[in-house]
């Protein structure tokens, strides 16, 4: 099942269960998708995730995206070369953001403070494999050994 969907000959469906237990049933992605989509060249889909990551949440480190994404550092590096990424310096080391990042125009304005409460495996604080940065002190009693993150309570940027 694995190969047929990543080969996108097969996709998930409907979920044949509650809404607590994940049975999708399988259905051929002509099905669903009219005309199938071509797959990116690994090269081309590693460099789009990259792109997208650094324009939500960067800047970001190499470890940084190599944690999230799964991918080698090799990947990486050709990846931020192809994007014309630029390095900058965060609080967690050297870091990477795009080119038309307005962190580079120093145009960044004080934002209002804002308040937000996220779900469990939340992208905002599993986008980064060093998190202290909002995390302060209480990593440990959100992260399970893995990095898995609980629900959490935001207040302008913090956990």
């Amino acid at each position: 099942m694995t190969n047929l969907g990543l080969s996108a000959h097969v996709m998930r469906g409907e979920n044949t269960q509650h809404w607590r237990v994940f049975r999708p049933r399988w259905r051929l992605t002509r099905d669903w998708l009219d005309p199938v989509p071509v797959p990116d060249e690994p090269a081309d889909g590693f460099r789009r995730l990259i792109a997208v990551w650094l324009e939500r949440f960067g800047p970001g480190t190499e470890d940084d995206i190599v944690w999230w994404l799964g991918a080698t550092k090799g990947i990486v590096r050709a990846a931020f070369a192809d994007l014309d990424a630029v390095p900058v310096t965060t609080e967690a080391g050297p870091g990477w953001v795009l080119p038309n990042d307005p962190l580079l125009d120093g145009v960044c304005t004080e934002v209002a403070p804002w308040a937000a409460l996220l779900p469990v495996l939340d992208p905002t604080i599993m986008g980064w494999k060093q998190r202290d940065f909002h995390l302060g002190p209480h990593g440990p009693a959100l992260l399970d050994r893995n990095g898995n993150a609980g629900t959490t309570a935001w207040w302008h940027g913090r956990v």
